[in-house]
């Protein structure tokens, strides 16, 4: 058994060991916006994640959704959208996606909890952010007629690759 003293000294530096590598730049960064009465039409939403580490590493590249449970959703195995991204030097990159609704589908995690699905897609794995600075997306209702108002919070997360 060690003495109290050793116990002490160790936990004093593992303590600082955290204290030094939580002073790094975080791994990884996510942008949410609230939609208290639903995704009105015609609405964009304007996220941003701010690039602060290494422009080399790789990421993966996260859509996050809750929706209001309702038999609405019944027949629509996706969510029709519009994304675009402008890098901090103005560069613009623009893409239609569909975000698939279904539970079981591949890359996705979601959970049912009182009364709303919250659902996290792996958009893009392994996608790297060259330029520091505060990356800006627009996420646009796309075509169709998929029920946005039942959409109750959208959001964007970054995870870099260890």
């Amino acid at each position: 058994m060690l003495p109290l003293k050793k116990i002490s000294i160790v936990f004093l530096a593992c303590a600082a060991i955290t204290a030094i590598n939580s002073c790094s730049a975080p791994a990884y960064d996510s942008s949410f916006t609230y939609l208290k009465e639903g995704w009105k039409k015609d609405k964009t939403l304007s996220l941003s994640l701010v690039q602060t580490g290494d422009t080399s590493a790789m990421h993966d590249f996260f859509l996050c959704m809750q929706f209001k449970r309702s038999k609405k959703i019944n027949g629509y195995p996706y969510v029709p959208l519009h994304i675009s991204a402008e890098s901090p030097s103005g560069k613009y990159y623009g893409k239609d996606i569909r975000l698939p609704v279904e539970l079981k589908s591949n890359g996705i995690s979601a959970e049912k909890n009182k009364g709303v699905i919250n659902i996290e897609w792996l958009y893009i794995k392994k996608a790297a952010f060259t330029e520091k600075g505060t990356w800006k997306f627009d996420i646009k209702q796309g075509n169709g007629n998929f029920p946005y108002n039942l959409i109750r919070f959208m959001g964007i997360r970054i995870s870099e690759k260890r």
